[in-house]
């Protein structure tokens, strides 16, 4: 079993070496996910913001595969933002709540299917949290994208899915779904009329969060600055708004600060992982 590094989901590459008149050069922003995913979505928002400060061409690469993680020889910057997902499950399945999901899931051992966008993915370990501390057994069936995997929830192929509150809420009020509650420990903010599932099963927490980081042997007056600007970018009123817009919140914080919450999410996954015996595409 090989423990996913959390959920890493931003890098930003820059072959440039003098700091003086830095970036001299073109920014490549290596996005981990598919098009139109969260990943890709919030680069863009957080590029073209940086262009205007830079004054300098942000290129926003996207790179599907490795369920959303590329390498791991990276210094840490910054967190880029967060979100709490929502737990969906199909209309007709009779569920108003997460208690009453459990409750059918323990009456159903293993027949319960959930969907996710591969394996180790977001949705993948959020799923195998909900069968470890509800001490239910679910079925995972990974799929290529969150998009096909709600399209079967809507169909019933899928009982339940965690996905975005951006892509699930319109599905919901159209009633093609019903959202049962949040992911996050505390109710979100943007939505608070949800429940948390940790409102039913205690200790239950999995957010998506997305980072910014550089090559290892990035100089540090290099580094440095682009953090600099990254915050200053993402402080400024309409990145956060746009950012809003996505179900996100932003979450600037030092080098420092992200490496520790790196490493706190990587131990916390990581014992998931074991329990749930979770294991990244090759």
């Amino acid at each position: 079993m090989r423990a996913p590094f959390c959920l890493l989901g931003l890098v930003i590459l820059q072959t440039a070496i003098a700091a003086d008149n830095y970036p001299t050069r073109p920014i490549r922003f290596l996005v981990p996910g598919a098009t139109g995913s969260s990943q890709d979505l919030l680069s863009r928002i957080v590029a073209n913001k940086l262009s205007q400060q830079l004054n300098q061409q942000v290129v926003v690469d996207v790179r599907a595969g490795a369920s959303g993680v590329i390498g791991r020889d990276f210094a840490p910057l910054t967190r880029m933002a967060t979100v709490a997902n929502v737990m969906t499950v199909n209309a007709g399945l009779g569920v108003e709540s997460v208690a009453d999901l459990v409750k059918l899931a323990k009456s159903k051992p293993g027949q319960l299917n959930y969907g996710s966008a591969g394996n180790g993915s977001p949705a993948h370990l959020a799923g195998a949290m909900f069968d470890v501390l509800a001490d239910i057994k679910t079925s995972h069936v990974p799929y290529k994208g969150a998009a096909q995997a709600l399209t079967d929830v809507i169909g019933g192929q899928l009982q339940y899915l965690i996905t975005s509150p951006l892509v699930a809420m319109p599905h919901a009020k159209g009633g093609r779904i019903r959202v049962l509650a949040t992911t996050g420990a505390k109710r979100d903010p943007l939505i608070p009329e949800l429940p948390t599932v940790a409102d039913t099963v205690p200790g239950y927490e999995i957010t998506q969060w997305w980072g910014v980081v550089v090559p290892a042997r990035t100089p540090p007056a290099i580094a440095k600055k682009l953090h600099a600007e990254i915050i200053r970018a993402l402080q400024a009123p309409e990145v956060r708004d746009l950012i809003a817009k996505q179900g996100a919140s932003v979450q600037p914080e030092s080098p420092a600060e992200f490496a520790t919450f790196m490493l706190a999410e990587r131990a916390r996954i990581s014992s998931l992982g074991k329990k749930a015996n979770i294991r990244l595409d090759d």
